[in-house]
């Protein structure tokens, strides 16, 4: 997981990116659930070392989930990923 991080953030640093939106559709097992948590909370504190470290702007940190409270609650610990994110962006299309 570190050296993906690692990877990540040199990405969107050479390519001028201001940051992350991660898009995991659907961690639905609790050991998939608590691995995004630890994903979520482990590149936000990557972000925040980086920035100290190079004295740059920190990256944002962003997920896009679910917008179905059932599928909401059985996919993410909300509580556990809403600390370390930037913004959480609901996916609310194709409800017609």
């Amino acid at each position: 997981r570190q050296e993906f991080i690692r990877n990540t953030i040199k990405y969107l640093r050479k390519y001028k990116f201001d940051g992350l939106d991660i898009d995991w559709e659907y961690p639905e097992i609790d050991k998939d659930r608590r691995i995004f948590s630890l994903l979520i909370r482990d590149y936000r504190l990557a972000f925040q070392k980086e920035s100290l470290l190079t004295n740059r702007t920190r990256l944002l940190l962003t997920a896009a989930v679910a917008a179905y409270r059932p599928k909401i609650e059985i996919s993410y610990n909300i509580k556990e990923i809403s600390p370390f994110l930037d913004y959480i962006n609901l996916m609310a299309y194709d409800y017609h």
